[in-house]
């Protein structure tokens, strides 16, 4: 005998109207625009499960068809709808049952409903329906729609309430599966549980596994990022690849899944994706690898530079201090080639261009079981100052800079690469042996040596050595690298002087090493100043020695017009022991002020007696 169904009048019962509402959240977690009602019947034998049928209506479940009556008819009656009715017919009490039945019904209306919008594929592979099977399932948020209506849940207050209850889950094994690799790629990504969730509900069910490959490889945020937050951009081949990996990992777990009974406990599907993300984790941590010439050897010349920059000994401590973002990157992962435009540069947007005779091709021919040519360390010396550029909180050429910035900036990152050249060229695999003839710089710029008295007298008033106060500057935004050498050369002073005064003393500082070093840079850029007329060498040291001169000025201004403390002390002593005072008389002699005064009135001296 054939199994009748009846059609549920909208205008008797109000579960039409309770449908609706279920169907507007569910059409809203689909990013689907709100549809009509479709017709909805029941069938009047406990028996068969809900149906779409072919006309595009739905014919529910005995069971589901009478939860929705007992609910819409309490719930639309209920307090806020009309009090008038609930004070004439009080509502019954909602018991735990209750509240399971009414779980029960949503998750059936509810999968009843997707199969009505969105009918699942029957074409899918094994692992692609079992993650489809899992997705739509958790699609239905029974908790959400519940909670979302109106005064629905203060009904229940007496059964625990809405969420005292879980499920019920249809398929336990592909819903936890599903659940746990939402959750886990969210925390991956930084976003939402939910906006990883309407991704897979957006997305093609064949194309999932590739959609989430690429946003875990794309946006994943344990991997190094860039100061601001911003992602890396590595070599397409590189990403592409990993994708791929990713896809086929989480597409393979997917596929044992299906192989096993969905009705399997839900914490079996939650173990075996945790799995599988554990070794995307590991993909993700691998070393780039791409056909890009010269993009390993930079990376390996990026990598030595940044570790060098990144930290410092601590002045007294002998601990480290960082001086970078700890787990950042300060390079985007870009790498171009130019010809003609210059040796190398740092883009404002973190990338790094090269010269593709001059840098590339030398570092990509080059030969590490021979000494390093002449070219090939010139390509990395030029790596190695727009590394150091990049190595920095503020990205290149944010600001401006004026002649001394730019020369601070260009002789500090110079100096650099000159001094990590064997460093270097031993991070792109030259041996002990083939850098035996490296290190024979060439007679030092003016600036150069400007420069080195900067950062030796930054460095003395910290107890650093030079190199390491360099690397305090190098890591400081480059329009402030003066400032801070100014500071770090006054640091360690016991002021005894005001604020005001200190700050007179600060700029005047930081005025006369300006002036300085504008003298060095127009007497390297053959300027009409008269340092071109004199050697480097010389030059550079009478200007080094006016740098030391005006930081131990500057020092003895900060101190104040106070006694030296030698010279109290001795005053002390002296005063204990009878004795004069350094610059002073005994008691009871005459002070040199006195006596002073007293023979400049004599025309014959202070021995015009003639007694012996």
């Amino acid at each position: 005998m054939a199994e009748k169904r009846v059609r549920i009048d909208g205008r008797k019962d109000s579960s039409v109207q309770l449908a609706y509402d279920w169907m507007h959240r569910l059409d809203h977690a689909l990013g689907l625009p709100a549809g009509d009602v479709p017709v909805l019947y029941r069938w009047t034998d406990s028996g068969p499960g809900s149906v779409v049928n072919d006309d595009r209506s739905i014919t529910l479940r005995a069971r589901t068809a009478q939860t929705m009556a007992v609910v819409a008819a309490a719930h639309y009656n209920s307090p806020g709808h009309d009090p008038g009715e609930t004070s004439r017919n009080p509502l019954p009490v909602n018991t735990a049952d209750d509240l399971q039945d009414l779980r029960a019904a949503v998750a059936d209306f509810g999968d009843t409903y997707l199969e009505l919008v969105q009918p699942a594929d029957t074409t899918l592979g094994r692992a692609a329906r079992a993650l489809d099977v899992g997705v739509r399932a958790n699609t239905v948020d029974i908790t959400s729609i519940l909670t979302g209506m109106h005064n629905l849940a203060e009904n229940y207050l007496e059964a625990g309430g809405i969420e005292s209850q879980t499920g019920p889950d249809r398929h336990p094994l592909l819903q936890g599966a599903a659940a746990e690799l939402t959750e886990r790629v969210s925390r991956r990504v930084g976003m939402r549980p939910g906006e990883v969730n309407r991704l897979l509900r957006t997305v093609p069910p064949a194309g999932r596994f590739k959609a989430l490959a690429t946003l875990v490889v794309e946006g994943d945020i344990r991997q190094r990022r860039l100061p601001d937050g911003t992602p890396r951009h590595l070599p397409r081949d590189h990403t592409d690849r990993l994708k791929d990996i990713v896809a086929a990992d989480l597409e393979a777990a997917f596929d044992e899944l299906g192989r096993l009974d969905p009705q399997n406990r839900r914490d079996r599907g939650e173990r075996m994706v945790e799995g599988a993300m554990q070794n995307v984790a590991g993909f993700l941590r691998e070393p780039v690898r791409t056909e890009q010439p010269a993009y390993q050897q930079v990376t390996s010349l990026m990598s030595a530079v940044q570790s060098e920059l990144s930290q410092t000994r601590a002045p007294g401590i002998g601990v480290a201090t960082l001086h970078l973002k700890f787990n950042t990157d300060y390079w985007s992962g870009e790498l171009h080639g130019s010809a003609g435009e210059g040796a190398g540069a740092a883009g404002s947007d973190r990338s790094l261009t090269f010269d593709q005779n001059q840098v590339i091709d030398m570092l990509e021919a080059a030969d590490t079981s021979t000494p390093p040519s002449a070219e090939v360390r010139s390509a990395v010396h030029t790596v190695g100052v727009q590394a150091a550029r990049l190595c920095n909180p503020e990205e290149p050429g944010r600001t401006e800079l004026d002649s001394v910035g730019q020369a601070l900036d260009d002789q500090l990152t110079n100096d650099f690469a000159t001094r990590q050249e064997p460093q270097l060229l031993a991070a792109l695999g030259y041996g002990p042996e083939q850098l035996a003839g490296v290190g024979n710089p060439e007679a030092p710029t003016t600036t150069a040596q400007v420069v080195a008295a900067v950062t030796a007298n930054a460095g003395r008033g910290l107890g650093l050595e030079p190199h390491e106060a360099a690397t305090h500057l190098l890591t400081t935004a480059p329009n402030e690298r003066l400032d801070r050498a100014v500071a770090m050369s006054l640091d360690g002073v016991e002021s005894a002087v005001g604020r005001e005064v200190r700050e007179q003393v600060t700029r005047t500082l930081n005025a006369d090493l300006r002036s300085v070093l504008d003298s060095a840079v127009d007497a390297d850029q053959g300027g009409k100043s008269r340092m071109r007329f004199w050697p480097r060498s010389t030059g550079g040291e009478e200007l080094g020695q006016k740098v030391d001169a005006a930081v131990e000025k500057a020092r003895k201004a900060l101190a104040g017009p106070v006694a030296n403390k030698d010279d109290l002390q001795r005053t002390i002593l002296a005063a204990t022991a009878g004795q004069a005072p350094p610059g002073g008389s005994r008691p009871g002699t005459q002070g040199p002020t006195t006596r002073q005064q007293q023979t400049s009135h004599d025309s014959r001296g202070p021995n015009n007696s003639g007694r012996g």
